[in-house]
């Protein structure tokens, strides 16, 4: 049941991002909201369920993508830097709404950012000893990957652009990947 009230809950942020009540959720799946009481003491510790398993997601990904060595590097790489979301994508007005209202939920996404970076540095150190990248500055990707994120999640930032955060991702690892110069000659390359 806890499982089906979490999913019931993330559909409902879809629709009315953080601001559903109890009483909604209650009504949409045709049980009490004393038995939602029963599952989470709160509208917060529900969502922080939610985020929680978004995390765990997230988690996931990248420890299979880190070791799946059927896929080409650069391949694992794209996927590392666009993770995706089944039990809800934390994007848009929902980003926006659990920043502003429950910032101690918010603070689990930028934990997670820091918590995974040593598996993300070894990951980019392999490809600069393999030769898949150039040599970089680990700890200047990873000022960019977090700012980069800081700044994409902003749902007004999507609605503007008229893009999704999976969109925006995306091209942010191409950038990232491949850089912005359409001809990747010798001649416009930087010096390595």
């Amino acid at each position: 049941m806890r499982k089906r009230i979490m999913l019931a809950a993330a559909e409902e942020m879809r629709i009315k991002s953080i601001k559903f009540t109890m009483a909604d959720l209650a009504r949409c799946l045709g049980v009490s909201k004393r038995l939602l009481y029963e599952y989470f003491t709160s509208k917060e510790e529900l969502i922080g369920a939610i985020i929680d398993q978004c995390l765990q997601e997230i988690h996931e990904q990248h420890e299979k993508i880190l070791h799946d060595q059927s896929i080409s590097y650069p391949e694992r790489l794209k996927k590392m830097l666009t993770p995706q979301q089944n039990i809800l994508p934390v994007e848009g007005q929902i980003a926006d709404d659990i920043r502003r209202y429950l910032p101690a939920e918010w603070d689990k996404f930028d934990r997670l950012m820091d918590e995974k970076w040593g598996g993300i540095e070894k990951f980019l150190q392999e490809g600069i000893e393999n030769g898949h990248l150039r040599p970089i500055s680990l700890p200047i990707i990873k000022k960019m990957l977090s700012g980069a994120h800081k700044e994409i999640i902003d749902y007004r930032f999507l609605v503007h652009h008229n893009i999704s955060l999976l969109q925006a991702l995306t091209y942010t690892a191409d950038v990232l990947m491949y850089g912005i110069l359409a001809d990747r000659t010798a001649d416009n390359c930087p010096p390595e």
